[in-house]
């Protein structure tokens, strides 16, 4: 995924070095980079990213996963494969996926794809390309962990269409993620409510929006490398056309109105 990507940019080049880029992140071979824990990928407010994810859902013998509180903006789509939805025209993964190229909808960095600072023509400044999430509440939440690819590390879906819709959402079906049901048995939903941390049970590494332990909205950065912090309270909407989903796009041809922003 992009963190992998980034190791040799960020002092990271012996780790990047000590995976084996011929076999899944998941393998064996793999597992010591990716229990690794990066202090660059780390916010000092989230408690729960000290505890690692048991990664039981990938391989039996996979051990620790280290988490990262950071993610891509893979856009206002969902991440889903055309063999398990085809024809969806709100599913990005490549660069012909309908939802890529479907300007309200592209980010930044997608899967097997990225957008050139050229064709962000919103504007660097106006288009988010990373932003804050918080680790999973308990070592079976996937939700935070910087070397899976998908909503793990990767905002997606967080816009006008879905059910993740602005920073800290905190309806009963939010995030979409690997054994969602699981951490609902174990936790129990009024928990995760009350953590703002909700999530849809029966779903895949589908669907993530920003979320943090900062008081009032979440720490953004642009592709402009700057850092704004978001208001939960920003102009969101369920048709497009808020402030939010013009800052997710990167071609929505829209203008930003920052007086709505915070």
């Amino acid at each position: 995924n992009w963190v992998v990507m980034l190791l040799p940019y960020i002092e990271q080049q012996a780790l990047y070095d000590s995976l084996d880029p011929d076999k899944l992140i998941s393998d064996p071979e793999n597992r010591d980079a990716r229990a690794t824990r990066l202090s660059i990928m780390l916010c000092p407010t989230d408690t729960n990213n000290r505890v690692d994810y048991d990664g039981e859902y990938y391989t039996a013998d996979s051990g620790a996963w280290a988490r990262g509180n950071y993610a891509a903006n893979g856009g206002g789509g969902y991440l889903l494969t055309p063999q398990y939805f085809p024809g969806r025209a709100d599913a990005m993964v490549g660069p012909d996926s309908r939802g890529w190229n479907d300007r309200r909808l592209r980010g930044v960095m997608g899967a097997n794809v990225a957008t050139p600072v050229a064709l962000i023509r919103d504007g660097t400044t106006n288009t988010f390309l990373l932003g804050e999430v918080r680790a999973g509440l308990t070592a079976s939440d996937v939700r935070g962990t910087w070397a899976i690819g998908g909503s793990p590390s990767a905002l997606w879906g967080y816009g006008f269409i879905h059910d993740a819709n602005g920073p800290n959402y905190c309806g009963d079906l939010s995030d979409d993620f690997v054994d969602c049901q699981a951490v609902i048995d174990e936790l129990g939903l009024q928990t995760m409510r009350r953590e703002c941390m909700t999530c849809c049970p029966n779903q895949g590494n589908w669907q993530q929006t920003a979320r943090s332990m900062h008081h009032g909205g979440v720490n953004m950065a642009f592709a402009d490398g700057s850092v704004r912090f978001i208001s939960d309270w920003i102009e969101t909407s369920r048709s497009f056309g808020s402030v939010w989903d013009r800052l997710i796009a990167s071609d929505s041809g829209l203008p930003v109105d920052w007086s709505k922003v915070q």
